[in-house]
């Protein structure tokens, strides 16, 4: 069984991002994605096997583009986020197509999860330390009490470019989470705060804030919990047009029941990422950078 496994969400709609998938924008001349520099870094910290969850209507151009690349780096497992995959008893409301969210993604790789396993969104860029950090947790410190976040600094995860959604967190002086909060609409309002909207209220918050990028670490049992709280979360939101299930209210929620504890490893590893189509020049030039300084090789 592998130690550790790498678990991509490729299936998130990107309702910002206009133009091409942004999934399999390519940042090189090599055609790499940022995909494949997360699947470059998380191997290298030691991470031996890959889930990748796709949505129906991309999984033909990533079959195309991607999948066989993915299988040099580590073993590769590929499985569908179908929106229809859900308990008996419920239905979906006529006319949504959005996913039900990151909490269903981990539930389409269920059959597929044996080991423990860190989550991450496919087009986002997280930093070497942090796949070392989660690696080193995943194999050291886990268990289906302990789980792991990397925490991020606010203002390493900002857009100039728009807005953006984090998980604002609070943690004890222990460093273990005790929640998450998800705030809406973050831009930048000064050289040390950002605004946002919290249940449609705003908010000013520190831009030192620890915030969520969903890179979660968790045990196999986990996946359990999730299918659990997704049921409750059916029926209660199962008939709106586009209510998410997302893991940080499904790990605040199973924080504050007393289920599992969360350690935030904190790292200063800049995010980037493509949330809006501007985004696109400013990542590629950042890694071309980074590959220019020998973060990365020329040819790989």
């Amino acid at each position: 069984m592998a130690k550790a496994a790498l678990l991509i969400m490729v299936a998130g709609l990107g309702s910002r991002y206009k133009g091409s998938v942004k999934q399999i924008a390519p940042m090189d001349e090599q055609g790499h994605i940022l995909l494949d520099y997360a699947v470059y870094d998380a191997v290298k910290a030691g991470f031996d096997k890959i889930i990748v969850i796709l949505r129906r209507d991309i999984a033909e151009d990533f079959f195309a583009t991607v999948a066989k690349r993915l299988e040099k780096y580590a073993p590769t497992e590929l499985c569908i986020q179908d929106i229809n995959d859900i308990p008996d008893g419920f239905a979906v409301p006529e006319g949504r197509t959005k996913p039900w969210g990151t909490g269903h993604a981990v539930l389409a790789a269920r059959e597929l999860i044996k080991e423990p396993f860190l989550v991450i969104g496919s087009d986002d860029y997280f930093g070497k330390t942090s796949f070392a950090n989660a690696y080193k947790f995943l194999t050291e410190e886990c268990s289906e009490h302990n789980q792991f976040m990397s925490g991020y600094t606010l203002k390493n995860t900002l857009s100039d470019n728009g807005t953006v959604t984090r998980g604002i967190c609070s943690v004890d002086d222990n460093n273990m989470l005790t929640s998450v909060e998800e705030t809406y609409k973050l831009t930048r309002c000064s050289d040390t705060c950002a605004v946002g909207e919290r249940n449609s209220e705003e908010i000013t918050v520190s831009i030192d804030s620890n915030v969520s990028m969903n890179m979660w670490g968790f045990h196999p049992t986990m996946v359990s919990k999730i299918s659990d709280l997704f049921t409750d979360f059916l029926e209660k939101k199962g008939g709106e047009m586009t209510s998410e299930f997302l893991l940080p209210t499904i790990v605040d929620k199973l924080i504050h029941g007393g289920d599992i504890s969360v350690k935030m490893v904190e790292t200063d590893d800049v995010w980037f990422g493509l949330t809006h189509s501007e985004d696109y020049a400013v990542v590629k030039d950042a890694l071309q950078k980074m590959t220019e300084n020998g973060l990365y090789p020329a040819k790989w």
